[in-house]
């Protein structure tokens, strides 16, 4: 089996000279894995996306990519996160920390939560 395998320029990026190889496969392997997610709950514009783990390395791709598909995006995540979840653009950052999302006042968001499809599940 070949080390490497054929692939136009057009679809490479150099990796970062700080970051290891097993950091860069860490990447790849949570963007495609939220698009997998997104793609199977077949999110689209106007509907709520939960996404519990916002801040994990699946999450972050799930939020920006539920957000550019137009879903309202509520990302669940720790108190040390919560300005970087904002960042990716959530609607709606709830800190597990502080607040059980399964709990949250139905009242305070702008449609119930039981029509958000839950993309993916970090720790």
């Amino acid at each position: 089996m070949p080390n490497t395998l054929p692939c136009p320029k057009s679809g490479l990026a150099p990796k970062p000279k700080n970051m290891t190889f097993e950091e860069a496969a860490a990447v790849f392997f949570g963007g495609v894995s939220a698009l997998y997610f997104l793609r199977k709950a077949r999110i689209r514009p106007g509907q709520r996306a939960l996404i519990y783990g916002a801040s994990g390395r699946v999450g972050v791709f799930a939020a920006q990519l539920a957000k550019h598909y137009g879903a309202r995006v509520t990302g669940v995540c720790g108190a040390a996160n919560v300005e970087l979840v904002k960042s990716l653009g959530a609607d709606q950052v709830i800190d597990c920390t502080r607040e059980d999302f399964r709990q949250t006042d139905r009242s305070t968001t702008s449609s119930s939560m039981r029509r958000a499809r839950v993309v993916t599940r970090g720790v």
